[in-house]
């Protein structure tokens, strides 16, 4: 087996961040699709702080901007891992880290996401797997 190939391999703890990630970016979509401008609401307050004293059509407009920043946000970093970049497994690492500080702050407020807090335990569980980091690791010595 060339080296070429086995760089391209994945393993398995990346293709379950992919999918954990496509899931956690895809929810809140379809729940807006499917629940509306109400549904957003109850979601985006796990992610986001979303300020109160806003008028409602700039809250609602906030809400939704945000959603769609943290899809986005998301299929980037699906891209970058599927494509094995080290900048990929950085920022998911980071953005994971601070999605479990955001979902702790909202369980003490009374707004608990126990689906968001499996999904990100997951995530780090398979970001910290030897056999990932070694991938991500290889990636980046190919480039130097």
């Amino acid at each position: 087996m060339t080296t070429t190939a086995t760089k391209r391999e994945r393993p398995f703890g990346v293709k379950a961040i992919i999918v954990l990630h496509l899931f956690s970016a895809l929810l809140p979509l379809v729940a807006f699709f499917v629940l509306g401008d109400p549904g957003i609401s109850r979601i985006l307050k796990t992610y986001v702080y979303i300020p109160a004293f806003l008028p409602a059509s700039n809250q609602a407009l906030l809400e939704k901007g945000v959603l769609l920043g943290i899809t986005l946000f998301q299929v980037v970093l699906v891209a970058g891992l599927w494509q094995m970049r080290s900048w990929a497994w950085l920022l998911v690492m980071i953005f994971t880290g601070l999605g479990m500080t955001m979902q702790i702050w909202r369980y003490f407020q009374g707004f608990p996401d126990y689906l968001g807090m499996v999904v990100n335990v997951l995530v780090v569980f398979y970001l910290n797997q030897r056999e990932v980091q070694e991938a991500f690791r290889q990636e980046k010595e190919a480039a130097a």
